[in-house]
């Protein structure tokens, strides 16, 4: 089975499900969640991929992106 990476889009959309929704409507159906997607975006495909609308063939390692570092407050 083949798939298509999210990073086609990832980039260019903070919205998990306009993510998902580009790629069904170009009859992709399944896709492999790469690191950059965060997990607030995560959180919004997690309903469709729980269905397997997409399925997911692969995960990136490390999915998701975890939070940036804080910066030292100086305190």
């Amino acid at each position: 089975m083949l798939g298509v990476s999210t990073c086609w889009r990832s980039v260019r959309s903070n919205s998990g499900k306009a993510i998902l929704e580009d790629m069904r409507n170009l009859g992709i159906k399944a896709v492999e969640l790469e690191y950059r997607v965060s997990p607030e975006v995560f959180a919004q495909m997690q309903p469709a991929l729980e269905k397997r609308q997409p399925m997911v063939i692969s995960m990136h390692n490390v999915f998701p992106a975890p939070e940036p570092p804080r910066k030292p407050g100086g305190d």
